[in-house]
Order: C-alpha cells, then sequence, then structure tokens
C-alpha cells in the first residue's frame, strides 16, 4: 500500500492587473540589491488566506470551487514591516468585513482537509499582506529600498478575481486557478 504523502498548501488571492505590475517591477529593482529570495520562491504574488499541511489538495480544491465566492476589492494603505530578526516588507491590505467573511468561510470549508495550520494564517495572527521581501533583507538596506520602491507606498485598490490553490512543498506550483463569480 502506497504512504500517503503530507504537502504544504496554501488557499491564496491572486494579486492581477496593476499590482501584480507593481509587484513584479519591484521584486526586479530588489534583485539588483541582491534582495531575491521571495521573487525567486513565489510563483506569483498573492495574498496567503490560509495554509498548512495536507494530504488532501484536491479536496481542498474541490471544497473552494463549491463556495462560490464572488469577486471583490481591498484596498492597501501601503507598505508595511514586520520588524524581527529577519524583517518582512509587504503591501499591507486593510481589514474589512468582506474579507474576514472570505477568511472565516475558507477556513470553515477547508479545516477538515488540513492535517494542521501554519500559525501565522490562523485568524488570530492572520494580516493580509503580499510580501515584497523577507529572509535576505536587513535593516541597513531601507533607506535605500525606500528611495527604488516609494512607488509602492501609495494607497491604492485591487479587484480580486482568483483565488489560487498552492502547493509550496518543494518550490511554489498552482494546483488550481479558480476565477471568482461576478
Amino acid at each position: 500500500m502506497d504512504k500517503i504523502k503530507i504537502k504544504k498548501c496554501a488557499i491564496v488571492l491572486g494579486v492581477t492587473g496593476k499590482f501584480e505590475k507593481k509587484i513584479l517591477k519591484s521584486w526586479k529593482i530588489l534583485k539588483k540589491i541582491n534582495i531575491r529570495y521571495v521573487s525567486q520562491n513565489h510563483y506569483k504574488p498573492h495574498i496567503a488566506v490560509t495554509a498548512g499541511d495536507t494530504n488532501d489538495i484536491d479536496g481542498i480544491i474541490l471544497a473552494i470551487k463549491k463556495m462560490n465566492i464572488k469577486k471583490f476589492s481591498i484596498s492597501s494603505p501601503g507598505l508595511g514591516i514586520f520588524a524581527n530578526q529577519s524583517p518582512n516588507l509587504h503591501i499591507r491590505w486593510n481589514l474589512n468585513d468582506q474579507i474576514i467573511k472570505i477568511k472565516n468561510k475558507i477556513d470553515f470549508k477547508t479545516k477538515n482537509k488540513f492535517i494542521n495550520f501554519t500559525q501565522n494564517t490562523k485568524i488570530h495572527n492572520w494580516v493580509p499582506k503580499t510580501t515584497l521581501a523577507w529572509k535576505d533583507l536587513n535593516y541597513y538596506k531601507f533607506s535605500k529600498i525606500y528611495k527604488l520602491i516609494n512607488f509602492m507606498f501609495n494607497s491604492d485598490i485591487l479587484d480580486v478575481k482568483y483565488i489560487y490553490v498552492i502547493d509550496f512543498t518543494n518550490k511554489e506550483i498552482i494546483k488550481s486557478k479558480i476565477k471568482l463569480k461576478s
């Protein structure tokens, strides 16, 4: 009998359009100053909703498809940082009733498909964000980074049109791209 393989899986909101272009541009700029961990390890810019270990990615995909989530918009006040030993530079997304409702619905409908959840996607820790730089980022480069990517500090609105289910066991692989309803 084959042993069931545990995979690392994430359910994410797709970042598309002008925001995706801005993020890809910022990743390209950051690579020039040797900050490339995120751009080399993320397939597409996104907002993680929930993540963890699973042996049922197909079940997660089916559960998401059955939810019939509608397209929605969220706003960003600009960049944020988690000031840890390894700082995380990201685009912040405003919490609103709609995104909290979607997160809770996704968590509820998929909770039996996950063996466990990552700490930062549990509701009491979760911050909707899109990471620009992490792991190879240090505090000494912040003034230079600000000058190079200050165009990302603007507030703006993202129209969320897709949910991706990602297998990130080794390298990020999009297992499903689910188009949200109109």
